[in-house]
C-alpha cells in the first residue's frame, strides 16, 4: 500500500491497458522508491512532505463523508423519481442521472452534483440558487419539506454541511492555486492563471484529433487543469497521466478527483508525483504535453530528449514555453530573477528553440501560436500568491520586466520525431 492512494490507482489503471502493462515493473519500483523518500522526509519533519501527508488525511476524511453522502442519496432513488415526476415541467429526463457531473463550461472545470439531484437533496436556498432560477428555487425548497421527516434525508443535510466546510478548508490550505479556474461543489477557485485562455489556443489546433482514443502524458501538469479538460472533449483520450513533482499541486488535483470519483465519476485522469527524471522511460504515449516547464530547466536539450523517450514512433510533443526575439544564436540567460521568478534559466528565440528540438531528435516542427502573456491571463487572486505578472512588469514600459528583460511571450509548437 502507498501513502498516496493515487499511486495504487495508477498501477491498477495501467494493469487494464494491455499496451502499457510492460511498463508496470519499472514504474512500480520507481513509485516504491519515491514512497520511501516521502516517508523518510516526513519523519524528519520536512514541511513539504509533512504537509502533504496531513492533506492526504483530510482528503481521506472527505472521501468518507462523500461516500456516506452518495450511499444515502442513492438509497432515496425512489423518492427522487417521485419528486421529479411531480415536476415534469422542470425536467425532461427519462432516467435517473448520475449523482455527479463534470463539465468544463466556459473553460471552468466544474465538478458538482447533477442539477436534478441538487434540486432534490440540497435543502438550502443558497445551494439551490447555484442550479436554478430564483422563481424555481423557492418552489423546490418548499417541495422538499415532506422529506425532512426522513432520517436518511436528515443525515444527508448534516453530511452536506460537513463536506462543504471540509472542501473550503482544503481549498484554503492548498493556496497558492496556480492553474484554474475550478468550481468544486459550487465553491469557485479563481487561480493565478486563467488557463482557459491557453486551452482555447490549444483547441484551435484541432486538439480533438490529437486526443481521440490516444494515450496522453502531461509532464509538469500542476493540479491537472488541462487533464480534466481533455476528458471533456467530444473525442476523449484513452488514458491520461500527469507527471508532477510538487506535492502541493498533487493535493489540489486529488481534491477534485476525490470529489468526482467518490460521487460516482468514472472517466478519470491520473497523476504521478515524481520528477520526470525518476519516471522510467517508456515510448507508449501518442502525445506528450509540456507546458510552461522548459524555461525552469537547467538542461533544456536533454529535457527535450527525455520527453521524446515517452513518445511512440509517430507521437507528437505539444510544447509551450517562453521565447524572446532573435535569431538562432539568441538565448537570454537571466540574472537572479526573470519577471519575479528565481528559477528561469534559458529563454531561447524561436529559431534557437527549433535548433534545440532538432538537437534533441525532433524532425518535424510546426509553430501553432505565439502570444504575449497578459495580465488578464495571469494575475493575482485571493487564492494565489499576492504578486503576479502585473507586479513584475516595468511600470514605465510594460514591454519590459522590472529586471529590464522582454516581457513574457509564449509559443506553442508541435514536434514529431518521425
Amino acid at each position: 500500500m502507498f501513502t498516496n492512494p493515487e499511486d495504487q490507482n495508477i498501477l491498477a489503471a495501467i494493469l487494464h491497458k494491455p499496451e502499457l502493462t510492460d511498463w508496470l515493473p519499472a514504474l512500480s519500483l520507481a513509485m516504491q522508491q519515491a514512497e520511501q523518500t516521502l516517508l523518510t522526509k516526513a519523519k524528519s519533519k520536512s514541511t513539504r512532505e509533512t504537509s502533504f501527508i496531513n492533506n492526504l488525511r483530510k482528503l481521506e476524511a472527505l472521501q468518507k463523508f462523500l461516500s456516506e453522502f452518495k450511499d444515502l442519496s442513492l438509497s432515496l432513488e425512489a423518492e427522487f423519481c417521485q419528486f421529479w415526476q411531480e415536476r415534469q415541467e422542470l425536467t425532461s429526463a427519462e432516467k435517473t442521472p448520475d449523482l455527479v457531473q463534470l463539465k468544463t463550461k466556459d473553460l471552468n472545470v466544474q465538478i458538482n452534483l447533477h442539477p436534478q439531484w441538487a434540486g432534490f437533496l440540497l435543502h438550502e436556498l443558497e445551494d439551490l440558487s447555484h442550479y436554478f432560477e430564483a422563481e424555481v428555487v423557492q418552489a423546490l425548497y418548499q417541495a422538499q419539506t415532506p422529506y425532512l421527516e426522513n432520517q436518511a434525508y436528515q443525515q444527508i443535510q448534516a453530511l452536506w454541511l460537513k463536506i462543504k466546510r471540509l472542501v473550503n478548508t482544503l481549498i484554503q490550505d492548498l493556496i497558492p492555486w496556480r492553474k484554474g479556474p475550478f468550481n468544486l461543489l459550487n465553491q469557485p477557485i479563481d487561480a493565478e492563471w486563467d488557463c482557459g485562455k491557453k486551452w482555447s489556443r490549444l483547441q484551435d489546433l484541432g486538439l480533438d484529433k490529437l486526443l481521440n482514443g490516444k494515450n496522453i502524458l502531461d509532464v509538469g501538469c500542476g493540479n491537472g487543469y488541462y487533464m480534466w479538460n481533455m476528458l471533456e472533449q467530444d473525442t476523449p483520450a484513452n488514458f491520461i497521466l500527469g507527471v508532477e513533482p510538487f506535492e502541493g499541486f498533487t493535493a489540489q488535483f486529488l481534491l477534485a478527483k476525490t470529489i468526482y470519483q467518490t460521487l460516482g465519476g468514472t472517466n478519470l485522469p491520473y497523476l504521478l508525483t515524481l520528477p520526470l527524471a525518476k519516471v522510467p522511460a517508456s515510448n507508449k504515449f501518442d502525445v506528450v504535453f509540456n507546458m510552461g516547464v522548459l524555461y525552469h530547466r537547467k538542461d533544456p536539450v536533454i529535457f527535450l530528449e527525455d520527453l521524446g523517450k515517452f513518445l511512440k514512433d509517430k507521437g507528437t510533443l505539444v510544447l509551450e514555453t517562453i521565447i524572446v526575439e532573435g535569431d538562432e544564436t539568441t538565448c537570454l540567460i537571466p540574472g537572479e530573477k526573470y519577471c519575479g521568478m528565481t528559477n528561469v534559466y534559458f529563454l531561447p528565440s524561436l529559431a534557437t528553440l527549433e535548433k534545440w528540438l532538432a538537437m534533441a531528435g525532433y524532425k518535424h516542427l510546426e509553430v501553432k501560436d505565439i502570444s504575449v502573456t497578459t495580465s488578464e491571463e495571469q494575475r493575482a487572486t485571493p487564492l494565489s500568491s499576492p504578486l503576479s505578472l502585473q507586479d513584475f512588469l516595468d511600470p514605465n514600459n510594460p514591454e519590459l520586466t522590472i529586471e529590464g528583460y522582454p516581457r513574457p511571450q509564449r509559443v506553442i509548437i508541435l514536434a514529431r520525431k518521425n
